[in-house]
Formats: structure tokens, C-alpha cells, sequence
């Protein structure tokens, strides 16, 4: 049994383009770069979908094997990717180029990475919330290194060893790393005013379904205030908020 590789292209095209890889040749996930041969030409693409793919299939066209993974882990996170179909499905914007802006200009061509930022921020591992469901059927590493985890509750990286089965438990999100830092971003106390107060009401009933608000008012009128305690608020529920800045002079 092969793995069916659904490839993104940054190329002025929508949908994907499939692939396969040999089932048991290595590990693979979605979000890597793959280099592939398209037409004349080999181009950098990156794993938008891995479903099984049987020989016996029969298919109006032939398959070609993907020549090379470029990636040890994913450059685009599962969230990412998300986030990117929404994107693509809601402008009507070919996938793999929306894909393509979220990385580096360097990897959109080069096969290395080199030269990766190194996070030393003091972290623990944790569980997260996610069902396990049948997860850890057949994937006894795993679950011995998640029930360690869940046990000690927070648990020091010095305590376990760097290991595919610790990055997998990261990689599908049953585990996350802990920052101590994170506490810490957002400090200053912002006071609302009564008009910005009412805003900030309005906006926050319907923050869980996807309605477009538009705040209007002067430059000084306390806009930045607002975004701020509006994010405050996603951040501390768990969830994320996204800031697009149109002018560089406005960025602090």
C-alpha cells in the first residue's frame, strides 16, 4: 500500500496535483516540502493531503513518485493549513500560492534550511484537551509517553529524551509545550472608555461566528485600544487572533 500525495505548487492553479510515495519508505507528514517533477521542470510543493493508494487502483492517469522530501517536520502547521483553505475557498486564490506566502522566500526555493532560529524559552510538556479516541491503538511509545506526561501533570523536556514518538504526540496536538513566558504578554491594564466600552461588548457577543465589524473613528480616538483588549480577551479564552497592519508607519 503507497500514500497518495495531494502536492500544492506555487503556481497560478487551483487544486492540487497527486503524487505517491512508497507506504513504509518514510515518515511524512502534511505541511513538508516535497520536490517534484512537473512537466520539464522540478518544483518545490508542499503536502496539502495523505491518503492510502492502492496499485490496484485504477486511475485515468499514472502516478509519478514524488524524487525527494526536503523536510524533517512540517513548514506549515495543521492550524496553518486550515486556515489557508478557508482562505483560498473564501478569495477564490489558487492553494499553492496562498500556501507559498506563508513561508520564507528562501524556502520557496532552496531544498536546506539552514540557520534555524533557536527557541531557549524555559517550557514543560503538557496534555492538551484533544479525545485520544483510538489514537493509541498499535502506538505503544506513544501512549506510554503520553500517560507519563498526564500523570506528573507538567513534565521538564530534560526528563525525556528527543524521540519520533515525543514529536508525533506534538505533531497531532495530544501534547504542547508549556511556555513559562506565556503568562507574561499582555500586562498593561487598558480602561475603557463608555464609548469603546459598548464596542467592545457588541463585538465580543458574536466573537465565535464569523461577523465583520468595522470600527470607526479618527486617528487618536482609542481604535488601538480597543484591537488590544479585544485580543486580550481571544488570547485568554484559548483562541487566536490574527493583526493586519496595511501601513508600515502604523506597526509600534
Amino acid at each position: 500500500m503507497n500514500k497518495r500525495l495531494k502536492v500544492a505548487l506555487n503556481l497560478p492553479l487551483y487544486g492540487t496535483f497527486d503524487y505517491f510515495i512508497q507506504y513504509d519508505s518514510t515518515n511524512i507528514n502534511t505541511g513538508m516540502r516535497v520536490q517534484v517533477s512537473f512537466g520539464k521542470k522540478e518544483l518545490i510543493g508542499i503536502v496539502s493531503e495523505i491518503k492510502k493508494h492502492s496499485q490496484e487502483t485504477t486511475d485515468r492517469y499514472k502516478l509519478k513518485p514524488i524524487n525527494e522530501i526536503l523536510d524533517t517536520e512540517p513548514v506549515l502547521t495543521k492550524e496553518i493549513i486550515k486556515l489557508c483553505k478557508w482562505a483560498s475557498n473564501y478569495y477564490q486564490y489558487p492553494i499553492g500560492q496562498v500556501y507559498f506566502n506563508c513561508i520564507p522566500s528562501k524556502l520557496k526555493k532552496s531544498k536546506d534550511i539552514k540557520n534555524k532560529e533557536i527557541d531557549d524559552r524555559k517550557f514543560f510538556y503538557k496534555i492538551t484537551n484533544k479525545e485520544t479516541d483510538e489514537y493509541f491503538k498499535n502506538k505503544t511509545a506513544q501512549k506510554r509517553i503520553y500517560d507519563y506526561i498526564k500523570n506528573k501533570c507538567r513534565v521538564d523536556p530534560s526528563d525525556l529524551k528527543s524521540s519520533k514518538p515525543l514529536n508525533e504526540l506534538l505533531y497531532n496536538d495530544f501534547i504542547e509545550k508549556y511556555y513559562l513566558d506565556d503568562e507574561k504578554v499582555l500586562t498593561d491594564n487598558i480602561i475603557l472608555n463608555e464609548e469603546q466600552e459598548r464596542a467592545y461588548k457588541k463585538i465580543i457577543e458574536k466573537i465565535n461566528v464569523f461577523t465583520p465589524s468595522l470600527i470607526e473613528g479618527v486617528t487618536g480616538s482609542g481604535k488601538t485600544e480597543l484591537y488590544i483588549k479585544i485580543v486580550e480577551k481571544i488570547v485568554s479564552d484559548k483562541g487566536q487572533a490574527l493583526i493586519i497592519v496595511p501601513e508600515i508607519n502604523l506597526t509600534p
